[in-house]
């Protein structure tokens, strides 16, 4: 499904605020990102990556291109961000962008702040979280094996998902909180009601069992996904030729998603 498609399945969530590769996936000949790049030659290399993966193409900012980012950072993902919310809503005005979510590290800090500047900016905004989800239980706590952790995107469809994403950001702090704030299977599945779920291309579940060859746990998880969210749940990819097999990686992760008729965002 194209970002923007599922962007207009997000409800304009309104909140009184003021009352209140595939080629070769490292940096090398194959993508051109040298001095003397143009912006034609990166384009190009973007079409067969998406060809790759059996997936249409759009030129970015085309007429034809309505790309929404539904997995953005700012400086409020502590040590993992620096954009701050004002400069990443321009940016998104620059581009032409008519939507824009923000889904920050386990955390909801900026989400006032996104949503009047996106207002004021005629930018539809999309609030969300980048969820870590616990090894096990958010109340397990033992050394070298609950430290470990994988992640899920969570945005609001509606009011009722907005809730719920503050309902599990409470609870991650509050009860799950090891190293950082997790929530787990139990919660997802209380809090799941107007949330879409996009399991993330670098530490979802998903991606991570397929990196590792473990595909009949990368089916459980899907399953598991699938039967909380139905539609509502998406397998991201991206593009990053800048690492070392990501581009090989997002091949075998469209594969098993067509395999497993799961959508891809």
């Amino acid at each position: 499904m194209w970002r923007a498609e599922l962007a207009l399945k997000l409800g304009d969530i309104r909140l009184a605020v003021d009352d209140l590769v595939v080629g070769n996936p490292a940096r090398n000949a194959d993508y051109p990102d040298g001095p003397g790049a143009s912006d034609n030659e990166q384009r190009a290399w973007g079409m067969d990556f998406h060809k790759g993966l059996g997936l249409e193409f759009f030129l970015y900012n085309s007429r034809m291109s309505k790309f929404v980012h539904l997995h953005t950072h700012s400086h409020y993902s502590l040590l993992q961000a620096l954009p701050k919310v004002p400069e990443l809503v321009a940016k998104a005005k620059a581009d032409g962008a008519e939507a824009l979510a923000l889904t920050d590290a386990g955390n909801m800090y900026g989400t006032i702040e996104f949503y009047k500047e996106c207002r004021a900016q005629k930018i539809k905004p999309i609030i969300g979280v980048d969820f870590y989800v616990a090894a096990r239980t958010r109340k397990d706590r033992e050394p070298r094996i609950d430290n470990r952790r994988t992640r899920l995107v969570l945005l609001a469809k509606n009011i009722d998902g907005y809730k719920n994403l503050l309902k599990l950001v409470t609870y991650s702090h509050l009860e799950g909180f090891y190293y950082r704030p997790r929530i787990d299977k139990e919660l997802i599945e209380k809090y799941h009601e107007g949330l879409v779920a996009i399991s993330p291309s670098f530490s979802g579940e998903i991606a991570q069992a397929i990196r590792n060859g473990n595909e009949e746990l990368a089916k459980e998880w899907t399953k598991f996904y699938k039967n909380i969210f139905g539609e509502d749940f998406y397998l991201e990819i991206t593009a990053h030729p800048e690492m070392e097999n990501h581009g090989a990686l997002m091949e075998r992760l469209a594969g098993f998603a067509r395999t497993e008729k799961a959508e891809i965002v």
